[in-house]
């Protein structure tokens, strides 16, 4: 009993790192987010963590405060048969009301796909992630 016991202690030991979760190495989570912060969509990174647990699976988060400027000017391409030409020609109040609600739309439409983007990012960097949360600031 005793060393069935002492064998019990040994693995769990041995093993804990598997059953509680390891953090990723510094150097590798510092890499990601050079990467991200070079993302000219990408402000600031803030509050990253990292945890592998078990042997082939863990979890990122992060939050992201997004370049407004960058942003705007990806949505505005997206629109700009839609949205820019008919601004330039005389409008009513209405029709622009109207205009900037579809603005608005493709703007959250647009912060969706940079979120995938990045999140892709992170993916191709940090294969072992099964769990990727970013946050919007």
């Amino acid at each position: 009993g005793c060393l069935m016991g002492c064998i019990a202690i040994f693995l769990i030991q041995k093993n804990r790192h598997m059953l509680v979760g390891q953090a990723v190495p510094p150097h590798r989570l510092s890499h990601v987010v050079k990467v991200l912060e070079e993302d000219p969509v990408v402000s600031s990174v803030h509050d990253v963590k990292a945890l592998i647990i078990g042997s082939t699976s863990g979890r990122f988060k992060a939050e992201i405060n997004f370049n407004g400027e960058v942003l705007g000017k990806r949505c505005m391409k997206k629109l700009r048969k839609s949205i820019m030409i008919p601004m330039e020609q005389a409008m009513s109040p209405e029709q622009v009301e109207e205009l900037m609600v579809e603005y608005s739309r493709e703007l959250v439409n647009t912060i969706g796909d940079e979120v995938d983007r990045l999140e892709g990012i992170i993916l191709r960097e940090l294969p072992e992630m099964r769990h990727v949360d970013l946050e919007i600031l």
